[in-house]
């Protein structure tokens, strides 16, 4: 006794030693991580050696605006314009305005004691009075003013088609006769080119040459401004020019190949100074400060021209090394903090990696993190009104769902790929002793064609064991045809089998499942489901049943299986999706003892099940339910991945998601009543890794109802930017682009796994993908439907062949053709009516069409199962040929993981 005392404690011991190295070096991989990635971004965030601006800007434009004001705000406070004077006094020596009625150029010239040239501007094309007076306030400054040499008397007012030529010239004349100074307007390049008239009558040329609008890369925007310039030199030649906006965004969405950012604006000002100063080029930068108001006008970049932005902070040095984000530090420690603790909690849970397994697998959460957090890192480049800034939070929010799925599926798909699976069954001897436990098996029925369920029977009656019975219930049917037959087979069946019939059944499936409990021999030790449209193989209960030798298993399950259709497309991708779920996610959850019970092909502890008070009448999908309560209560479970029995195929597109709708409303009711104790808030027994693995089986399904959300307001906000083009613009990338990655990731992923773990053809991958895709619009009503609706009532599955005409098949996907026909309406039209060369642009058509495939994929399948009822149906397979199938392809299939022929155990 003493001995084995001693020897379980160092079995202890040695565990606990093994636990500290694993977690020892499980830090040591993440910190290892850790300084990659922060060495990655000090290694992309390299410094820019730039000419430094060492002298005065030339000149530089000023509107008096803060971050919340707008031109039709009351005047700005002058303490806010003496402030922003001085400031710009520091940089610049000349300073460039547009409205003359405020009082800007009195503080200009009062606040830098004349050492700051002005170079006043009338806003006009408002309309004749408001023109009056701004002209008139220009007068009066260029009158009074000595320091000012050059006036303006409207901004871009041809471009805007707001003035014609004789106007602007009549408003020169008035100007010019009542200052005696140099008098101008100020127009893009293009426009005086076109106007020689104009250009002859102005003192000089104030020309525009923005080479962002225009489209040009910034490394060519320099040259460019040069060839313009030169361009309106060479068609006015003598004529002085004032190159009066130049510049380039820090932020805003790309214009053919001119990228607004940070780091180009400043690579294009500093070298754009150092051009201008060889040169001998007079110019105004466009412009002092950021002016978020003019989102309103020219949508987000035109909030981004400034040198220092809205609170009146340089964006960028003008004369040190320039480094594109300055801020990479605080973020980049954040970022591998997030990522590396996701890093810590893979390693401790799933601890048998290689390093370099390990390290991959932290890079990827990094790169994880760096998506999820972009929004928030990007944040401080936007001005957003207050309902800017709330949707843009709950926009960063929605994308959370986006990412614990991507989450998700990086974790599968490592464990898949570096985890071979361990809990399976082992050959094992068992003594000679060994008594069959008495099973009983229950056949829950419900207006089925007798035929299907006899043969169940039949099978049933050919198992190669002894002691068993077999409990069928016949609920909610009143029809004797479809009752009387199989409660003649039983009698005919022999003693094992017992018939029971209600007319009316309460709680569904359940309540028939809880009537055959309450009918099992006492002497039962193992209760048995089996769906009444399957033929189980004879070594069905032969092969499991030793597995309860272990007394904490409380379930076993294998696999859901259907026969392999040979003509019937649309079924066949109906089964490789199936087998998706049953040969790669129940595996995996299998390996942390969190299966999902199914209610066929389960056997299930007769002193478990009575534990927790039988089948829930509650739930529509009871089976899913009572796997949840089973484990909760602290019993195990085992998934065996070999088949041992196979049903029907839904017969339709229709009864597929109606089947699909029952499964996604159910877990999502579960969800709601079992949430509090799945996210820890509520005392059970469930561990880490279960939890995490009820929580992420569904939530794909959650998924769905964001796609559907997300779908509908794409749709809204495409008719939107079609009837206003030039007030709305497709949202930033940095929201879609996670989209579209995320839905090449999970495509890529299924291959992958399927590749791995399903062992079929490429062509049956993309068959399942079509299938699952196809689903997302039925899923999506579910979840939304356990929100809002409650006691949806169970809907059966309909396998039988029905005669159903294809008109009436493709109307079982009338909704998602709907859908469809609407996206593919709108994208063609917006990709008519949009610059194909603005990447945006190409990134919301690309947007548009990943949110059609759910919705093709539907049509797809409506269109198969159409073809499918042109052929007249083929009689019910045989018993014989189905254990034929099994022995040919089922077994084949399943191969994998299976290591077993004979009775065995955990």
């Amino acid at each position: 006794m003493r001995s084995e005392v001693h020897v379980k404690e160092a079995m202890a011991a040695n565990v606990v030693q093994k636990s500290k190295k694993a977690t020892l070096k499980s830090i040591i991989i993440v910190l290892a991580t850790a300084v990659s990635t922060l060495f990655l971004c000090y290694s992309v965030d390299h410094e820019d050696i730039l000419p430094e601006v060492a002298h005065l800007i030339n000149g530089i434009a000023y509107s008096p605006y803060q971050r919340w004001d707008a031109p039709s705000d009351p005047t700005p406070k002058q303490a806010e314009i003496i402030q922003d004077i001085q400031q710009i006094a520091t940089i610049a020596k000349m300073v460039r305005t547009y409205s003359a009625q405020d009082d800007v150029v009195d503080l200009a010239i009062e606040t830098a004691n004349s050492s700051l040239v002005v170079i006043p501007g009338a806003w006009t094309g408002v309309n004749p009075q408001h023109d009056s007076q701004e002209l008139d306030a220009l007068i009066r400054l260029g009158h009074t003013r000595k320091n000012i040499k050059r006036l303006l008397v409207g901004n871009e007012v041809l471009l805007r088609q707001s003035l014609s030529v004789d106007t602007v010239q009549q408003y020169i004349e008035k100007v010019r006769a009542g200052t005696k100074k140099l008098v101008s307007v100020a127009e893009p390049w293009h426009v005086w080119l076109s106007n020689p008239t104009l250009a002859h009558s102005v003192d000089f040329l104030a020309v525009h040459i923005l080479p962002y609008w225009e489209g040009i890369p910034v490394d060519q925007a320099v040259p460019y401004v040069d060839q313009r310039l030169k361009q309106v030199q060479k068609a006015y030649p003598g004529k002085p020019i004032l190159l009066a906006e130049v510049g380039w965004p820090s932020a805003g969405k790309i214009r053919g190949a001119a990228k607004p950012s940070k780091g180009n604006q400043a690579y294009f000002v500093r070298t754009f100074i150092a051009h201008a100063k060889k040169h001998n080029i007079d110019y105004i930068l466009l412009e002092a400060y950021d002016q978020p108001w003019k989102r309103q006008i020219e949508g987000q970049v035109g909030s981004h021209w400034g040198v220092f932005n809205a609170s009146r902070e340089p964006k960028w040095p003008l004369a040190a090394p320039l480094r594109p984000n300055s801020q990479w530090l605080p973020w980049a420690f954040i970022v591998v903090l997030v990522g590396g603790i996701f890093q810590f909690i893979y390693l401790y849970q799933w601890p048998h990696l290689r390093i370099w397994q390990a390290v991959i697998l932290g890079l990827c959460f990094q790169a994880w993190t760096i998506g999820l957090l972009w929004p928030y890192i990007s944040l401080s480049n936007q001005y957003l009104s207050y309902l800017g800034l709330i949707v843009w939070v709950v926009l960063s929010m929605a994308q959370f769902l986006l990412f614990a799925l991507l989450a998700v599926d990086l974790v599968e798909l490592a464990n898949v790929l570096w985890h071979k699976p361990l809990r399976c069954l082992q050959n094992m001897g068992l003594p000679s002793t060994y008594e069959e436990p008495f099973v009983s098996i229950h056949v829950a029925c419900s207006d089925e064609p007798p035929n299907i369920v006899s043969r169940t029977l039949a099978a049933l009656s050919q198992l190669d064991y002894q002691n068993y019975e077999v409990i069928v219930v016949s609920n909610n049917c009143s029809n004797p045809s479809r009752w009387k037959p199989i409660r003649d087979h039983c009698s005919q069946l022999g003693p094992k089998f017992h018939f029971l019939h209600r007319d009316y059944c309460p709680g569904y499936k359940a309540g028939a499942l809880n009537l055959a409990l309450n009918a099992t021999d006492l002497s039962a030790e193992i209760i048995a489901v089996v769906d009444s449209d399957y033929v189980v193989d004879s070594e069905w209960l032969h092969t499991l049943t030793p597995v309860f030798e272990n007394p904490d298993i409380g379930i076993v399950q294998s696999p859901q299986d259907h026969l392999v259709p040979k003509q019937n497309e649309f079924q066949r991708k109906c089964f490789w999706e199936y087998a998706g779920f049953f040969q790669v996610g129940m595996i995996q959850r299998n390996e942390a003892n969190a299966i999902i019970q199914h209610g066929t092909m389960v056997l299930i502890r007769e002193t478990a099940l009575r534990q927790v008070n039988g089948w829930s009448e509650w739930c529509i999908t009871e089976d899913a339910e009572l796997g949840l309560r089973l484990l909760s209560a602290g019993w195990d479970s085992l998934y065996v991945p070999r088949s041992f029995g196979r049903g029907l195929l839904p017969s339709d597109f229709s009864a597929y998601k109606t089947q699909r709708f029952r499964w996604a409303y159910g877990a999502m009711t579960i969800l709601g009543r079992f949430g509090p104790a799945l996210l820890g808030f509520r005392k059970n027994r469930l561990n880490i890794a279960q939890k995490y693995h009820f929580i992420a089986g569904w939530l794909p399904w959650a998924a769905d109802a964001g796609g559907l959300l997300f779908t509908l307001a794409a749709l809204v906000w495409t008719v939107s930017m079609l009837a206003l083009p030039d007030r709305l613009s497709p949202p930033l990338a940095l929201f879609l682009v996670p989209v579209l990655v995320a839905f090449v990731a999970r495509q890529l992923r299924d291959y992958v796994l399927y590749a791995i773990r399903v062992k079929c053809s490429l062509k049956d991958s993309v068959r399942a993908t079509i299938a699952g895709q196809a689903l997302g619009y039925t899923v999506a009503r579910a979840v939304f439907a356990s929100v809002f609706l409650r006691n949806v009532a169970f809907q059966k599955t309909r396998k039988h062949l029905s005669f159903i005409s294809p008109n009436k098949a493709l109307r079982n996907a009338t909704t998602e053709i709907a859908i469809l026909i609407t996206i593919t309406a709108l994208t063609l039209l917006y990709g008519l009516r949009s610059d194909l060369r603005d990447s945006s642009n190409m990134l919301w058509l690309a947007i548009l069409t990943i949110l059609a495939v759910p919705y093709a994929s539907a049509f797809m399948m409506a269109c198969g199962d159409a073809r499918a009822r042109r052929r007249s149906p083929s009689s019910p397979v045989s018993i014989e040929e189905i254990q034929i199938h099994a022995h040919t392809e089922g077994k084949d299939k399943n191969t994998a993981n299976e290591g077993h022929t004979t009775k065995a155990t955990v």
